[in-house]
């Protein structure tokens, strides 16, 4: 599973994708071509089927992006004892359409190693032969396989994205959960939870990118965040991933396209038709 994504982490560097609410094959492809490490669907949040799902997978397999798929949850229920089995069961799904990260709203330990189980299961993309003669096959189709090539897809990993407050609050101990490699700030939602709506430059918010910073690294788990707050401009952009670069941070939502697509009609309809 050697990726961008993962090239760019494993050589220590930073990794660069975005969400895509359009929901199609093509603007996957758009993004691979123009060198997006990675990019993410969204199925807690809007009409995207698994069919879709997996031909979209496919598309960014094409340019060597990572498929990042988030899978339905709800993050605010506040209860630590709480554990949806519901949401493993999307995690396998996922995993077997060709997710390389599923990422899911998650807000305990134990929350996320239920998640994280289903990550290490070998039922990924099942219809292809080397999945059937690894699994099902004789003998002498079993010797036959390469191993690199028969395991090369087999884990895949889980995205915690922390976005309520108690998942602030446990993060501490959420990154101490065995085979963890990353976790996503919510920054939309954290910044809400905390008092400062759109003000992702907030000073206790970036004491708690810090913060989370300082905590992963410590058990060599990447953090993630998101920049949409810093518009869609190039320069706008470049300065929020430079301003969280030297915090540590190694990964980075991009604008996602629905919002790119949405400021710029709106600046060219107000030139066309100013008010």
């Amino acid at each position: 599973m050697r990726t961008k994504m993962f090239s760019q982490l494993a050589s220590g560097g930073s990794t660069y994708g975005a969400f895509t609410l359009i929901n199609q094959p093509e603007v996957v492809e758009i993004m691979g071509s123009l060198g997006l490490d990675f990019m993410c669907m969204d199925m807690m949040l809007g009409a995207l089927d698994w069919r879709t799902a997996s031909a979209m997978a496919l598309a960014a397999e094409r340019y060597g992006m990572s498929t990042m798929i988030r899978v339905p949850s709800y993050p605010w229920s506040g209860r630590r004892d709480m554990v949806d089995h519901h949401i493993a069961t999307d995690v396998l799904r996922a995993v077997s359409i060709g997710a390389d990260v599923v990422m899911a709203s998650l807000e305990t330990p134990e929350q996320v190693a239920s998640a994280l189980h289903p990550t290490t299961n070998s039922h990924r993309r099942i219809y292809l032969p080397k999945f059937e003669f690894e699994a099902h096959g004789t003998p002498e189709e079993r010797a036959g396989l390469d191993e690199q090539t028969a395991n090369e897809h087999a884990h895949a990993w889980l995205l915690p994205l922390i976005e309520s407050r108690l998942a602030a609050e446990q993060l501490e101990d959420i990154v101490t959960v065995d085979g963890l490699q990353a976790v996503f700030l919510g920054m939309s939602d954290l910044a809400n939870e905390f008092g400062h709506p759109n003000d992702y430059t907030h000073p206790e918010m970036d004491e708690m990118v810090q913060r989370a910073v300082e905590q992963a690294s410590k058990h060599s788990v990447a953090v993630f965040v998101n920049i949409m707050g810093a518009g869609t401009g190039p320069a706008r952009v470049q300065e929020a991933v430079a301003r969280y670069e030297q915090m540590g941070v190694r990964g980075f939502f991009l604008p996602f396209d629905s919002a790119i697509l949405i400021r710029f009609y709106r600046d060219v309809m107000s030139t066309l038709r100013p008010q």
